[in-house]
Parts: C-alpha cells; structure tokens; sequence
C-alpha cells in the first residue's frame, strides 16, 4: 500500500505541474493586452486551472504526509506517464496541440488518479481501525475526488476550439535569456516549491 501512496504522490507532483502550466498557457493574472484571457470563459478556464494545481498542492502534501508518518521518506519526484484505459498518458504540461484534446486528457488522467486512489482505500478496513483508519480515510478518500474537480475547468472550455482560449503557445525557453529568467523564479520551478523538511511526521492533512 505504502508503495501505491509513493506512486500516487508523484502523480501529484506532475498534475501540480500541468495545471501550473495550463493556467499560464491561458494568461492567468495577465490583462489580455498583455498575453491575458479575451474572454470570460477564458478567464474562468484560467482561474479553474490555478485553482486545481493549488488543490493538488494540498493533495501532494497530504500523501507525502502520510508517507512521512508511516516512516517513508517524502517523494519530491514526478511520475512521466500512467497507464489508463486509453493507454498511456504523459501527465506533462500540454503542447498546443495537445490542447485540442485537453478536456480528454485531464478527465482520463482523473479517473486514472481517482482508481488508483480506491485501490488503496480498499485495502485500509483490512490494515487499520479506529482512529488510524479515519486519518487514512482523511488522505484517500478526501483526496480521491479528481474527476469531479474538472468541472469547473471543463464548463468553461467545453465546446470552445484552442485558438480562442490559447495564449502562450510554447513552453520552452525561447533562449538563453528566457533560461536564466525560469532559473531565477522560484514560483516557476515546481522543484522549488516543497522542500522535505516541510513534510510533519505527523500525517493529519492540516
């Protein structure tokens, strides 16, 4: 089980990762003559997509946690790929192609993390009991709520093509320049944003 949750914290990591960079992609905090949303469900996508990497946020602290109190070290690392029902999905921020199948990718990425996280719950009635499997139950099952998270994400970019929601279209450093500026923003580099010692050995998500 311990090893699912280490599996399941690096997934964590990578939709931190892709939802950062679906936001940015969409112009969050940018006026639109500066790169920002030109419209109002554009600017409601862009807001959905910052509030689902802050709410993985939570969800990647609250299984290094339980890892941590269960003796684990923290794991700090992002998954490259899952297998799902479709085959296998990179949880990697999307190009722009990959944004004429974003709406798909992120739900089967969903359901995906949302599996994976009742295959461990499954198995707590037959571990645990009492105060501790409630503190379980407080990581998987609060956690294991993904697809459902989409909806705001999905309501605002259902039906609407690419171009008129799109307004970063790389990701990749253009040159030097643009190297060092990534290097020297800490809220870019998602390596940057956790460091273990600020995992509690307690695991109570708090």
């Amino acid at each position: 089980m311990l090893n699912e949750l280490e599996v399941l914290a690096t997934l964590e990591h990578a939709l931190i990762v892709e939802f950062l960079s679906i936001a940015c992609a969409l112009g969050l905090d940018l006026d639109a003559q500066d790169g920002g949303p030109t419209t109002d469900r554009g600017r409601d996508a862009a807001s959905a997509a910052s509030v689902r990497a802050f709410t993985e946020m939570f969800h990647f602290k609250c299984v290094n946690q339980a890892l941590v109190g269960s003796g684990r070290p923290p794991r700090m690392d992002r998954a490259e790929e899952v297998t799902t029902t479709s085959g296998q999905v990179s949880p990697i921020p999307p190009d722009q192609a990959g944004f004429e199948r974003l709406l798909e990718h992120e739900r089967s990425l969903a359901a995906e993390v949302d599996d994976r996280y009742a295959e461990v719950a499954a198995v707590l009635t037959t571990v645990f009991d009492g105060d501790e499997l409630n503190e379980w139950r407080d990581v998987l099952v609060d956690n294991a709520n993904h697809v459902g998270d989409l909806a705001d994400l999905q309501t605002a970019l259902d039906g609407v093509a690419p171009a008129d929601f799109l307004r970063a279209t790389r990701r990749t450093p253009n040159d030097g320049f643009e190297e060092r500026m990534l290097d020297e923003s800490p809220d870019l580099r998602s390596d940057r944003a956790c460091a273990p010692g600020q995992f509690r050995s307690g695991f109570r998500c708090r």
